[in-house]
């Protein structure tokens, strides 16, 4: 099974840009799942760890509804600590970005709207060190 990237936001239009542009950089060696909302994420993921997958990559909204995106991705850390966690917001401000690093050990920061260089970019990154993440706790688990 190919291991998953996994969006959430509570706007449809950016979910369907993340994964059209996801599924055409990515498609080929990683499933993109979608949540529109924090509840949702964490149900999905709950069974996305159920079926034994791997969720190399969450990008997370910080703006939603009931549950922003540093609440959400700091209880996701506590399930996934070797997935990589990316922000996206239309509202940085210092201590949001404070916060949420603080809160939800980011890998990386993205600006609404990105630029697909920048998304493709960060996400590669990202991917990067889920791998070498997994390769460390493999081999610590060896040892």
């Amino acid at each position: 099974m190919k291991p998953v990237i996994v969006c959430i936001d509570d706007e449809q239009i950016i979910l369907d840009n993340l994964s059209m542009e996801l599924n055409e950089q990515f498609g080929p060696d990683y499933e993109i799942e979608l949540a529109d909302s924090g509840d949702d994420a964490l149900d999905l993921v709950d069974q996305l760890i159920g079926q034994e997958r791997k969720i190399a990559v969450i990008i997370s909204d910080y703006r939603m509804p009931q549950m922003t995106g540093d609440e959400l991705l700091e209880r996701l850390n506590q399930k996934l600590p070797h997935t990589a966690m990316i922000m996206l917001t239309g509202h940085a401000d210092m201590d949001m970005l404070i916060k949420t690093v603080n809160k939800a050990r980011l890998d990386g920061l993205l600006n609404k709207p990105w630029k697909r260089e920048e998304l493709a970019t960060m996400v590669r990154t990202a991917l990067n060190n889920f791998t070498l993440k997994e390769a460390l706790r493999t081999q610590t688990q060896r040892l």
